[in-house]
């Protein structure tokens, strides 16, 4: 029996999120809470669920299914079944070509492709990149008068964390907001250094925090920032420890500064490691994900429907080592892209 750890912010919304993610298999086996205040179940599938055997004695007429209640974007029109892929013709096919050669599952692509309606006037591509795009959450941080943000980015080691901080500060900076850098990854070598030299180069300063540093906004220096940028180790017990202590000094002083964390995935990923990547940052209290490497895998479909299925909003996207050029905010234009092209236009 394979166990699953789903963290959620409370009860209700981490049993939505074993749903999103195991379905009507899923069971939960344990819970507890976690120290920052959240709720992680321990959850495994029912596999006789999803597949009931055949019962003995008179067949029975099978029960005709309710139909999912489903809340529409107000410009959505009326979804029909989708057609199986060897009644698919014309754009249809293609689009289902198209999203098969990102990755895409069978079933994103019959649900995209039930978002057809022949009788429209908009072009099918149109309506059924409004319907990928519909299927994400953005992660938004909007600025707070007196408050400074710390964005905390964390995730597996080489997943691209200090190199997407880097391209936050350097999109921050050009906008004209007052930051400044630390890192918790003071052991490994040239890891500071790294952060240190893209700092001075954007003339903004950093600090390295070593393991007996206490965490509060005074040794991150956020009076005067609006925003403070956060590597981490790639450690999930140390990152995980440093983080819930850090929340909750932020939270005890007053409420000047407050953390965000996002989780940082490779588009290279498998769904293996995605799910370990998940699981061994479950204890934190997640804003929303950012993820990487696009530019390395023809398919990258396939992280976002995990993702999407987790309902963790996304907050960047990125291709590239480019400062300037390879950081993209997530929104539901650059997710039709991913899907329909393979890549960010």
């Amino acid at each position: 029996m394979q166990i699953h750890r789903i963290r959620g912010n409370d009860m209700n919304d981490a049993l939505r999120r074993a749903k999103r993610a195991h379905g009507d298999g899923a069971v939960v086996i344990g819970h507890e809470r976690t120290s920052d205040g959240g709720i992680t179940l321990a959850v495994t599938v029912d596999r006789t669920r999803r597949e009931a055997p055949a019962e003995e004695g008179p067949a029975k007429p099978a029960r005709t299914p309710k139909p999912a209640e489903v809340v529409r974007h107000p410009s959505a029109t009326a979804v029909k079944p989708a057609k199986t892929s060897g009644e698919r013709t014309g754009v249809a096919r293609e689009l289902a070509d198209r999203m098969a050669a990102a990755g895409a599952s069978a079933a994103w692509i019959d649900r995209c492709l039930g978002a057809i309606d022949d009788e429209s006037e908009e072009h099918p591509i149109d309506q059924v990149g409004r319907k990928i795009g519909e299927s994400f959450g953005v992660a938004r941080m909007p600025r707070t008068a007196g408050l400074t943000r710390v964005l905390a980015l964390v995730g597996p080691t080489g997943c691209g964390k200090t190199t997407g901080l880097i391209k936050i500060g350097a999109r921050l900076v050009r906008g004209g907001h007052p930051l400044r850098f630390a890192s918790l990854d003071s052991r490994r070598v040239g890891a500071v250094e790294q952060l240190e030299a893209y700092a001075a180069a954007l003339r903004v300063e950093a600090r390295a925090l070593t393991d007996d540093t206490p965490l509060d906004a005074e040794t991150l220096g956020t009076r005067g920032c609006e925003v403070v940028l956060l590597d981490t180790t790639g450690r999930p017990e140390a990152d995980c420890a440093r983080l819930v202590e850090l929340r909750r000094n932020l939270e005890a002083s007053g409420g000047e500064a407050e953390l965000a964390t996002f989780l940082v995935l490779p588009a290279t990923l498998e769904r293996a490691a995605l799910q370990s990547a998940i699981s061994r940052f479950g204890d934190l209290r997640l804003a929303g994900c950012v993820i990487t490497k696009l530019d390395e895998t023809p398919e990258p479909a396939h992280v976002l429907e995990y993702v999407a299925d987790l309902g963790l909003p996304i907050a960047f996207l990125s291709d590239g080592r480019d400062l300037g050029r390879s950081l993209h905010r997530a929104t539901p234009e650059a997710f039709a892209d991913l899907f329909l092209r393979g890549k960010l236009s």
